[in-house]
């Protein structure tokens, strides 16, 4: 069954369906697009997140490995 056929189906069998979906379908194309905004919205935070411990990560490795060659920095320095 083809999307036009199942349309022709509910148009014929349930008129008064298609009626409210006429007079809502503003209100239901607002819902679905407010539902992708914060779908979007919660994505940019999960991916912020990340972002923030990778450099936070980094820095760590950074540091250690700033801590692992001090020893031979201050042997140069004697």
């Amino acid at each position: 069954m083809r999307w036009a056929d199942f349309v022709a189906w509910v148009n014929q069998s349930k008129p008064d369906v298609m009626i409210d979906l006429y007079n809502w379908q503003t209100l239901i194309a607002g819902g679905l697009a407010l539902f992708g905004a914060l779908v979007t919205v919660w994505h940019i935070r999960r991916q912020i997140r990340q972002a923030d411990v990778l450099a936070k990560q980094r820095l760590h490795r950074e540091e250690d490995a700033a801590k692992a060659v001090l020893p031979l920095a201050l042997s140069a320095i004697i």
